[in-house]
């Protein structure tokens, strides 16, 4: 009985002490960014869909201006920097703004998702202003609803509950949020972020309208600015 009783306190223990979830010892490598190929999709379509060039899409999976692409394939999707690269100006102006990517990082770290991919969509949605409610009640920087906030606190964190109107939980929430669509989408950028935008059920049962992929190519697009920054 005393070896049982000291078993519950460590299992208690150990679910107490736990960190959110996110960690590394548990989240995949997502510094790669994977694409399932759907029927008529083209080199130069997903290229185009994901904010890069046919040329750095060949480049990454040793593919020729011949090859083409199967349905249910998988393509790498490279998000290259260049000169050109750099911050939302309206961003780079903002000392205040600014001074979040320190908790972009954190919460990036925290759950296993790339940094550059959670600024970008952050940015898209809110331009990382919190005071920002949504039409369809959304609020903060991640643009969330409450039943979405309700959701990542009971499921996808460890802990006392996130608060939205707090900034840096804010991020964190969005930063949670995202691990879990990576998971659902099998690591997929596009489809994280039209999950995001759309509802996970949502992005899957219909082929993305023009107005989604147009947001997928602003998000992915501005991945390598906060990447070179």
């Amino acid at each position: 009985m005393v070896l049982i009783a000291a078993s519950v306190t460590i299992a208690v223990l150990a679910f107490v002490l736990a960190p959110r979830l996110g960690t590394e010892d548990r989240a995949p490598d997502r510094s790669v960014d994977t694409y399932t190929v759907h029927l008529g999709d083209t080199i130069s379509s997903v290229a185009q869909l994901h904010g890069t060039t046919k040329q750095a899409l060949l480049d990454a999976n040793d593919l020729t201006e011949r090859s083409s692409l199967d349905p249910g394939s998988q393509v790498e999707i490279p998000h290259p920097t260049d000169a050109d690269s750099e911050l939302p100006t309206f961003l780079a102006d903002d000392p205040d703004l600014l001074a979040l990517r320190e908790s972009f990082t954190a919460a990036a770290e925290t759950h296993g998702v790339p940094v550059a991919l959670l600024e970008s969509l952050a940015w898209q949605e809110s331009a990382w202003d919190n005071d920002r409610v949504g039409d369809n009640g959304t609020v903060g920087i991640a643009q969330l609803n409450d039943a979405t906030v309700e959701f990542i606190n009971d499921e996808l964190v460890v802990g006392p509950a996130l608060d939205p109107d707090i900034r840096a939980e804010n991020i964190e929430l969005m930063a949670a949020y995202l691990d879990h669509l990576l998971d659902e989408t099998d690591g997929s950028w596009a489809a994280t972020v039209a999950a995001y935008r759309l509802g996970l059920s949502a992005s899957r049962a219909e082929r993305w309208d023009a107005d989604t992929q147009g947001y997928i190519t602003t998000v992915l697009a501005g991945v390598p600015d906060f990447e070179a920054a």
